[in-house]
Order: structure tokens, then sequence, then C-alpha cells
């Protein structure tokens, strides 16, 4: 069973040795590795998505990582995706491959490409957020008044913020703008840490 841990630690030659070395140990095979961001303080930010054998229990790599000094878990959860459909450059390949429908392929590749719970495209343009696309698992909301629309940039939503639907409390979320400003690609974590700034300006991207 495959599962996604994001790590923090410390940005030093060595590191992701030693914690590939103890997930081995413990019996865990890596599948992806994505460095998600480096903090001001010198430490880094890891996604990393690993198999477990029949009856291995997460615990079990969780234990593994943080027994490498200055490893700490902030969240692990079951991926049952596995390895990532790939990096940006490839989904932006296949949106190229399929413009018409470039849209739709981005919004069912970013959960995989965030590591997140879902994607919607939502268009705006007539007063009411409407939803156009969505990922497998994403909320079904339409025909709300968005608050926070229009949008200039990739940024955060506040989950409890006006505007926001029903559907989406209790999830960490973030928009950036499609052609023109009155729609949005949102992403959501349910249950997971926040969206982080490096992520918001990689979704911007």
């Amino acid at each position: 069973m495959p599962y996604l841990l994001r790590l923090q630690l410390q940005d030093r030659p060595g590191s992701l040795g030693q914690i590939a070395s103890a997930l081995g140990r413990a019996g865990a095979d890596i599948l992806a590795l994505d460095v998600v961001e480096h903090t001001p303080s010198g430490d880094a930010v890891d996604d990393i998505v690993v198999d477990l054998p029949d009856g291995g229990m997460p615990d079990s790599a969780v234990s593994a990582c943080t027994a490498v000094p200055g490893v700490t878990v902030s969240f692990v959860t079951p991926y049952p995706a596995g390895a990532p459909l790939g990096r940006d450059l490839e989904v932006v390949e296949l949106m190229a491959e399929q413009p018409t429908a470039a849209e739709q392929v981005l919004t069912a590749a970013v959960p995989d490409l965030f590591r997140l719970a879902w994607g919607v495209v939502l268009d705006a343009s007539d007063g009411l957020a409407r939803l156009e696309h969505r990922s497998v698992g994403a909320p079904t909301d339409d025909g709300f008044t968005a608050s926070w629309l229009p949008l200039s940039k990739a940024t955060h939503l506040d989950s409890d913020a006006p505007g926001v639907p029903e559907g989406w409390q209790d999830a960490v979320v973030a928009a950036a703008p499609l052609a023109g400003r009155d729609r949005a690609l949102v992403i959501g974590r349910h249950g997971n840490p926040e969206v982080l700034d490096s992520e918001v300006a990689r979704l911007g991207y």
C-alpha cells in the first residue's frame, strides 16, 4: 500500500541517503521523492511516496524517518495513486497534445501533481461561480457567489471565509487565475497541512 509522507529535515549532504536507508530497513520501497521547498532556517521540506509490504503499517515508515537525527514527519496519508502522474513539464506536454481539453487534463492531473485531494475549474463570468471541470473526489458545489473572485494571482484561500462553499470547509485551499480573471483553478487538501507558499507559486506558474 502506498503512503505519502511529508518530511522536514536538515538540508545537508547525506540526509536523504540516511532516510532512504532507514526506510529500506523498515521494508518500505520509495516510489517518488519531491523537494517541496527550502525554509529560511535552512531545512528542506520533502514529499516521499513509499510502498509498504502487505500488512505493513505507516507507523513503521514514520518511525524509520524520525529515527534519523533532525527529521520530523509533518503528515502521513494513504496515497492510492502510487507514483506521481508526472512532473510539471510532462503535464504541460499532455495539455499541448490536447489543446481543446487542456483544462480538463490539468484538472485531472493536479491532485497527483501537488499531492492533493482534488482540483476544480470555476467560471464566475456571469456573477456566480459555475463548476466547469472537476477531478475525481472534488466537491460538486455550483452556482455560488465567490466574493474572492476575480483573482489577479495565485493565492491561499481561507476555507471559512465568505464566498467559500460548504463543500470546501475543513480543507486547505488555494486558487490561481486562468484565462480571464473571473475563471480559476482551485485545489484542496482535506485533513493535511496548509498549502505552502512554494506550492501556491508553482500553481501560479
